[in-house]
């Protein structure tokens, strides 16, 4: 029987698995959203079994085995795809399927990463983006602590941009009793991660200028961040209208992510030795206050571009 390997299989033949239609990748490919993957068609007998591997780049993605695969903010700009190997007692064999478009950045506000994309930073200062940024879902990344439990000095911790350097320090420097926020931060488990930090002062502003929660004027005095990246501007102050409200309902003021303007929040950067940096939701504001009083902290997350 031409074209087709025929075996013996107990008292009957049998034939290794053969591809006639190839494996089908569904799904909006933009980090955050889920891509499914049909089998595709196949011959052989007896029938093949199925597995998975998804690769970014036609590099396989560690861990990826199922049918289905949530899009990661590696894979941001690439091709995603998934190969199907179908196995049966005769052999084992591999077809690819379609490969998505270039995998987009989720829009700010939108659930990836283990929270919500608050846009990206840029740790060289020269707009250039370096590491995307994701707050941490209020449910449990939330709460209100004092950023140490007396004003007095600390080691460290003094970066506007390097939360997890900040956070670090201050975990080394003393235990949960004494800098009750930042070990918040750093012992967050939520969204399937664990690398969650308390957030630098500039980051904080960047999380302002892309999820501002009102339409209430900016301090025009403050807003200047050299670590932005486009579209927030590199080293301007507010306007009065710019950053305007966020386009995202759920961070609109009286959603359900919302940075909240009843509590100023606290940042990881070191003002003093008596203080450190609090930043306002109200206008985008930040001044000192005492690292003894109880003010919202927030974990977030950032992830390498």
């Amino acid at each position: 029987m031409s074209g087709i390997m025929l075996a013996s299989v107990g008292n009957s033949y049998g034939s290794a698995p053969v591809n006639t239609v190839a494996p089908a990748v569904t799904g909006t490919a933009s980090v955050g959203q889920t891509l499914t993957t049909t089998n595709g068609t196949w011959t052989g007998a007896p029938a093949p079994t199925f597995t998975y591997q998804w690769q970014r780049n036609t590099v396989d993605i560690s861990g990826a085995t199922s049918s289905t695969y949530v899009l990661d903010f590696p894979d941001a700009g690439k091709a995603v795809r998934c190969v199907v190997t179908a196995t049966n007692s005769l052999g084992a064999v591999s077809a690819n399927s379609n490969s998505t478009a270039s995998v987009s950045l989720p829009t700010i506000g939108s659930a990836a990463g283990g929270g919500f994309y608050a846009g990206s930073i840029s740790t060289t200062e020269n707009g250039v983006a370096t590491h995307y940024l994701i707050v941490g879902p209020v449910s449990t990344a939330v709460s209100l602590l004092q950023w140490k439990d007396s004003a007095n000095a600390n080691a460290g911790a003094t970066s506007f941009i390097n939360g997890p350097q900040n956070t670090a320090d201050l975990v080394a420097d003393g235990n949960a009793a004494v800098y009750p926020a930042a070990h918040f931060c750093n012992n967050l488990v939520t969204g399937g991660q664990t690398d969650w930090y308390m957030p630098a002062r500039n980051e904080l502003i960047t999380c302002y200028y892309f999820l501002k929660p009102t339409t209430d004027t900016n301090t025009t005095s403050q807003g200047s961040n050299s670590y932005a990246v486009s579209p927030q501007p590199l080293s301007t102050n507010y306007s009065s209208g710019t950053p305007a409200q966020t386009s995202a309902a759920a961070f609109q003021a009286g959603g359900a992510q919302a940075f909240t303007t009843v509590e100023p929040w606290w940042s990881s950067t070191r003002e003093s030795d008596t203080s450190a940096w609090l930043f306002r939701f109200t206008n985008g504001s930040y001044d000192p206050n005492f690292k003894s009083n109880a003010r919202s902290v927030r974990a977030i997350r950032r992830v390498p571009v």
